[in-house]
């Protein structure tokens, strides 16, 4: 009776086991490219449907190109939040890791900076590994090519508009 009383209880323990932690078990469509897929293949990742959906997703993801001017060596960064948030040392600190900044300007009132690097190598690999993946302090920032002086200055008076001559 003890004996019966044991199996039973055990019995109890695996079922209780079972509803928590259920089997894995193989896709039953066999057109499903899992169905067919080794452990051995999914642990590498080769000929993995799972991985190769994943690395289609990242390759589709847009990408920050770089302007057909070369000597763009300045990179936006925004939405740095309030005044004091995100500081001048945090930024130098995350973008020293690709080369040496020539120079580093933070607007707290527009919550932004602009990096210069020295050289365009420094810059592209700030801008293609920080597009859409930096974040400081809890804020996602935004990454974009800096433009020169000289050309925000002349799209600046192409958008305004002449007052007309009065008559006389």
């Amino acid at each position: 009776m003890d004996a019966d009383l044991f199996v039973e209880d055990m019995l109890e323990m695996k079922r209780k086991l079972l509803e928590k932690h259920p089997r894995h078990e193989k896709p039953s469509d066999p057109d499903d490219p899992l169905s067919t897929q080794n452990i051995r293949d999914r642990y590498y990742g080769s000929n993995d449907p799972v991985a190769e959906k994943i690395m289609n997703r990242a390759k589709a993801m847009p990408a920050l190109e770089p302007p057909a001017d070369t000597t763009i060596t300045t990179l936006y960064v925004g939405n740095l939040g309030p005044a004091g948030q995100i500081t001048q040392k945090d930024l130098n600190d995350y973008f020293y890791q690709f080369g040496d900044i020539r120079s580093l300007r933070l607007l707290e009132a527009k919550s932004c900076a602009f990096i210069q690097f020295t050289t365009r190598e420094s810059c592209e690999m700030a801008a293609e590994r920080s597009f859409n993946k930096l974040f400081l302090k809890g804020r996602r920032l935004v990454i974009r090519w800096g433009q020169p002086q000289a050309q925000k200055a002349g799209e600046e008076q192409r958008s305004i508009n002449p007052v007309p001559s009065l008559p006389n």
